[in-house]
């Protein structure tokens, strides 16, 4: 489809079925033509209506009426197998940018079967909806940032494929896409500030004391004089000082793009949270202070995706 074609497309549509968390699909919504199929089904009514006519055979054309009322009844069924299906959006989590998008949604409806769902050029997913059903489409790559998938496509050729009724529902879905880490060893771009140390991380280099024993303890660190001077059970707690922390700085990350070094920043997010360390993130005008966490290194992601984005 042209350029102008899609501008006039989305205009309409913008106004017909303007963007919600939730579609009903109905008349004002439902779109419906013949097939490649049922065009030529009904070339071949007609040449049988024709050759009734011609020959003033009531047969033929008791058999083209019969053919010509299975062509309309097919439509009734196929605009009413897709009308009154209700889709809901569903929260969307922040995926990687470069690879398929996964998106879910939600399917509501008695009795619809045989239908297509897609994104754009991704691929059809075909299924039946009888009641409440939780649905996993994928749509083609995105770059990184905050990305709308834009408009869904649902249709369905049931029941003998003569009609295709389809919707363009646009359930304002939005998810936000990180950056593809990529692996970097040589020159870091990070400060390890020496002095960092604020506590103690629990591991097995020095002896500390003991606490209660917890259910799935390791069997070695039980204290065993403990418990056979009928103290009960107690397990052995040791500490080692807390991995040196940083800060991972844009600025000194080195890379051919923007994009390449924020990937790189991506992957030393990831490791730094893999290794537990204290680590903060400086983009320039975004700085997030040290910290450590599956919640600190989402924020660190979420700050490297929206990066250069308007606020």
């Amino acid at each position: 489809m042209t350029g102008w074609r899609q501008w006039l497309l989305a205009r309409f549509l913008a106004k017909r079925q303007p963007a919600a968390s939730q579609c009903r699909l109905g008349n004002a919504n439902i779109y419906i033509l013949p097939t490649a199929f049922g065009y030529a089904f009904l070339a071949l009514v007609m040449a049988i209506f024709l050759l009734g006519t011609n020959y003033q055979n009531n047969l033929v054309l008791l058999l083209a009426f019969f053919l010509i009322s299975l062509f309309t009844t097919s439509m009734y069924f196929t605009h009413r197998n897709l009308a009154g299906l209700t889709l809901h959006r569903l929260a969307l989590e922040p995926q990687v940018a470069g690879d398929d998008l996964r998106l879910d949604l939600q399917a509501d409806g008695k009795g619809h079967w045989g239908l297509e769902f897609c994104y754009g050029q991704g691929p059809v997913r075909k299924s039946d909806v009888d009641g409440l059903k939780r649905l996993v489409l994928l749509a083609p790559p995105g770059v990184r940032g905050r990305h709308r998938p834009g408009r869904l496509t649902v249709a369905c050729r049931f029941p003998l494929g003569l009609f295709r009724a389809w919707s363009y529902p646009d359930l304002d879905q939005e998810l936000l896409l990180y950056p593809r880490p990529e692996p970097w060893q040589r020159g870091l771009g990070v400060d390890l500030d020496k002095g960092a140390v604020q506590g103690q991380h629990h591991g097995e280099d020095d002896w500390q004391g003991l606490k209660n024993y917890q259910p799935g303890d390791p069997l070695k660190r039980v204290a065993w004089k403990q418990l056979a001077q009928g103290r009960g059970m107690w397990s052995k707690e040791f500490a080692r000082p807390e991995q040196d922390s940083r800060w991972l700085r844009l600025s000194e990350i080195k890379g051919a793009t923007l994009e390449q070094r924020l990937a790189r920043l991506a992957w030393l997010v990831l490791d730094s949270d893999q290794r537990q360390a204290q680590y903060g993130l400086d983009l320039g005008g975004v700085k997030i202070n040290l910290g450590s966490g599956h919640g600190h290194c989402r924020r660190c992601l979420e700050a490297l995706a929206c990066y250069g984005e308007p606020a």
